[in-house]
């Protein structure tokens, strides 16, 4: 993320939330394994990226996204759901929607879903170095479309390497 710089890329209170949240956790089990994560987090957050801020208009959306009756499961959860999760899928979304900010996740689908009902300004996968949602060409500021995936996915070859090892 520091190689690409803060003009190319973007932070949201959600995202640092729920990284923060995974430090928290892990401190119930491993102080130390927190304690690198909180400043790994740091280290994240001392690079001046802009942080898409959350308007008016992106509480606006990110309420009427919530009351999408097939988008249910990302605002109610499920009894049956395994982990404590925190779904905060809507609310990049309506962040992504209000800043024009494609989003890079691992996780298209939830994302595809929700472009469905609401057309996202991109989602891309770093690991699989693919648009799942294609971006228009002046979606992200100062780049053209093709050499972003190629900047952002550089950064997660060894997420790649390890899910080659794996099969």
């Amino acid at each position: 993320m520091k190689t690409i710089g803060a003009n190319s890329l973007a932070l949201s209170f959600p995202a640092i939330s729920e990284l923060r949240r995974g430090a928290h956790l892990a401190s119930q089990v491993d102080p130390q394994k927190a304690a690198r994560l909180h400043g790994w987090i740091d280290d994240i957050l001392s690079v001046n990226f802009r942080f898409a801020e959350l308007t008016s208009k992106s509480a606006d959306l990110y309420a009427q996204m919530a009351s999408i009756g097939p988008l249910r499961h990302l605002y109610v959860p499920s009894p049956e759901q395994k982990k404590n999760k925190i779904g905060h899928d809507l609310l990049f979304a309506a962040l992504s929607i209000t800043h024009q900010m494609p989003i890079a996740t691992f996780n298209v689908k939830d994302f595809i879903l929700i472009d469905r009902y609401f057309p996202l300004p991109g989602v891309f996968h770093p690991v699989d170095n693919e648009w799942y949602v294609r971006p228009s060409s002046g979606a992200i500021p100062g780049t053209d479309v093709s050499p972003f995936p190629e900047m952002v996915s550089e950064g997660f070859d060894f997420m790649r390497q390890r899910n080659e090892l794996a099969r």
